[in-house]
């Protein structure tokens, strides 16, 4: 009986916050469907019922087709590039077998910092995101993991470079 308010107020926060990636993929969608793309699926069991991934594999939220031979693959995340990364590295699998071109894209609830980096926790010592654009446009951050002895390297799927896109803005 005493947990009964603590349990309430996590299922409300845990509600809120499937509310708001629910909104935020929907945004997604919309913003991919406003650039005359086709969109191909919505959410992560539509990817997966799509593209035949097996339920038990973890699948991207969102897939659109730019133009033939070319698709983006979009997971809309929190922080958690991790999981983000096993997503959409699934998925690219899969919409490998029908699309010669893809790229892939981690949507995060982040709003865009200041600077001309972004950190982000997982991997074996981390993950960065580094501004392509000047600091007005809010644009695609390109994605690299610290590696042992100081670099940095760009974090591929295939042979294409994961774009980190900030919120609000999407």
């Amino acid at each position: 009986m005493g947990n009964d308010p603590y349990r309430r107020l996590i299922q409300q926060r845990e509600f809120e916050i499937a509310f708001r990636g629910l909104m935020r993929e929907e945004a997604v969608v919309n913003y991919y469907a406003a650039r005359g793309y086709k969109v191909l699926s919505q959410s992560d069991p539509e990817t997966r019922q799509v593209f035949g991934i097996p339920a038990s594999e973890k699948a991207a939220d969102v897939v659109v087709e730019v133009s033939p031979g070319r698709a983006i693959i979009a997971e809309v995340k929190g922080t958690d590039i991790e999981s983000a990364l096993s997503q959409l590295r699934n998925t690219a699998a899969a919409v490998r077998r029908r699309y010669v071109f893809i790229e892939c894209k981690i949507f995060t609830s982040s709003p865009p910092p200041d600077s001309e980096f972004a950190s982000f926790t997982g991997g074996l010592m981390g993950y960065r995101a580094m501004r392509v654009f000047y600091r007005a446009f809010p644009g695609e951050w390109l994605l690299s993991e610290y590696q042992e002895g100081g670099g940095t390297g760009f974090v591929r799927i295939e042979d294409n470079v994961v774009v980190v896109i900030f919120g609000p803005y999407v």
